[in-house]
């Protein structure tokens, strides 16, 4: 469920332009907006992927509650945050702070120190229900007329990002005008194989912080796999298993990556640095990311008939170095397959799968799924607990243990005394 915030001084309805959409990626920013008394020491830093909304809510937060904003801090002085920091606290108002690119580096110390006892936020990726919102929007500010289904159709296959969502909808209003037409079906899915070759590349690179260019992005193994993936698919589909096989072949030489031609793959997948297995009958969803050396294997089937034998991995998944995913089993959305582990059972959505046998973590969904979780598993927060509890049991057993060896030592210190008495009988 989505809901709106209404802008400053614009009245608001459904679907304004100058309102907000909230939801699975930003309510949790929204509700700790709302609250600033809540901050420590009322600074908070505002984190988010590009064209995410960040400076629509910074806005929203220094009209409700009159507080200081610094909007795009990394083209400012230091020294200049550092005082405007320090005003903040003197006059006792709430500041909060937007960086617009992927990380801010700090170099002096008594900042940094400072900007590190902040309260964190940061606006994770849209859930569909999100995004066909924010399509409407961008259609509405537009003045296009985009039509309740577009969102259904689009969605799926697409990257789901803020910034694909905004030029989509761009995208279609360029192809309406231009062909003086509505935007029906069949601008939509121009609009779709306009952006496909660059948005896949930009999916990539959005995963991946090594590469510098999109260009670079092309010499990658995984995309190469995935392309001749197409091909073969499309070969295999239309029951030319042999050339199929063929193609599957070189690809494999070529790339070190052996993806069964039956094998169904949707919008964005990223194999990184390769090495991995797919097999026949495995289903991939849109924006899955594998890292090297996984296998999506299969079961031998005891009714003797070849059937579904492979995983299904849902959209958002992120499958870590060395995985197993084996069997006839469904990966839920947004779940997180750990380095090494063996999964063998139905995945829950939003899990973090973790060992041999693979069990959950029982990481909240909504606490830890952002824009994208380099290698799958995260590795910080949410085992402090775990860790913490761990700990005190140690504790415990030490505590223990130090008793009884006090114990054992007070019987030995009573029992000495009459042994050595009989000793001199």
């Amino acid at each position: 469920m989505t809901s709106q915030i209404a802008l400053p001084l614009i009245p608001a309805g459904a679907r304004d332009p100058a309102s907000i959409a909230i939801g699975f990626g930003n309510r949790a920013v929204a509700e700790a907006l709302a609250a600033p008394e809540n901050w420590p020491f009322r600074t908070a830093i505002l984190h988010g992927p590009p064209r995410s909304g960040k400076s629509l809510l910074a806005r929203w937060f220094a009209n409700r509650h009159a507080g200081g904003v610094i909007d795009g801090v990394e083209a400012l002085d230091e020294t200049e945050v550092f005082h405007s920091w320090n005003r903040a606290q003197e006059d006792g108002f709430p500041l909060l702070i937007v960086v617009d690119g992927e990380n801010w580096t700090i170099t002096l110390p008594d900042l940094r120190s400072r900007m590190g006892a902040a309260l964190q936020l940061e606006i994770g990726a849209p859930d569909d229900d999100m995004a066909g919102e924010l399509m409407l929007n961008h259609a509405l500010q537009r003045g296009l007329v985009l039509g309740e289904g577009a969102p259904a159709y689009l969605i799926p296959r697409m990257e789901r990002s803020y910034a694909a969502i905004e030029k989509i909808v761009s995208e279609i209003d360029r192809l309406s005008l231009e062909r003086q037409v509505p935007a029906t079906l069949s601008v939509w899915r121009d609009a779709l194989e306009a952006g496909q070759g660059p948005a896949y590349l930009d999916s990539v690179k959005a995963r991946d912080p090594a590469p510098r260019s999109r260009w670079e992005v092309l010499t990658y193994p995984g995309v190469w796999a995935v392309g001749y993936h197409r091909i073969a698919h499309w070969l295999f589909e239309a029951e030319l298993f042999f050339l199929a096989r063929l193609v599957n072949h070189w690809s494999r030489m070529f790339t070190a990556i052996d993806i069964h031609p039956g094998a169904k793959i949707g919008k964005n997948f990223f194999i990184d640095h390769g090495f991995s297995v797919i097999g026949e009958t495995a289903e991939i969803g849109d924006n899955v990311t594998i890292y090297q050396c996984v296998t999506l294997g299969g079961t031998n089937p005891t009714n003797g008939k070849g059937g579904k034998r492979h995983p299904t991995i849902s959209d958002d998944v992120i499958i870590g170095s060395g995985a197993q995913v084996i069997g006839p089993i469904t990966v839920g959305r947004r779940a997180r397959i750990g380095a090494n582990a063996v999964v063998t059972d139905e995945v829950p959505e939003g899990a973090t799968m973790i060992g041999l046998k693979a069990r959950s973590t029982l990481v909240p969904a909504e606490e830890w799924v952002k824009e994208f979780i380099p290698y799958g598993t995260p590795c910080d927060d949410p085992c402090e607990s775990t860790r913490e509890l761990g700990r005190d049991c140690i504790e415990k057993l030490e505590n223990e243990l130090k008793q009884l060896r006090a114990e054992v030592t007070a019987l030995r210190a009573e029992r000495e005394p009459v042994r050595r008495s009989g000793t001199e009988d």
